[in-house]
């Protein structure tokens, strides 16, 4: 423990020999989107969420009407 407390901490990027640091951007970051663009889903993905989310209301609806069927010429059988 005592000797990391002695050591010399160096920085983690180089100096110029001016003592300047160099700052450059990410390899690529120039054709980045921003993030707010890059976060928010494409029209496609948005289309198709609604799609599928209307495809199962259906076939929940469905289902529930075919099982109220079923139940009601159960009983009216009996």
């Amino acid at each position: 423990m005592g000797s990391s407390t002695n050591a010399t901490k160096k920085p983690v990027w180089n100096k110029l020999s001016s003592g300047v640091v160099k700052v450059c951007p990410v390899t690529g970051a120039v054709s980045w989107p921003t993030l707010s663009e890059s976060t928010k889903p494409s029209e496609f993905i948005l289309d198709h969420a609604k799609s599928a989310s209307i495809h199962l209301i259906t076939q929940r609806l469905t289902y529930n009407l075919f099982m109220k069927a079923v139940s009601l010429s159960y009983f009216q059988q009996a």
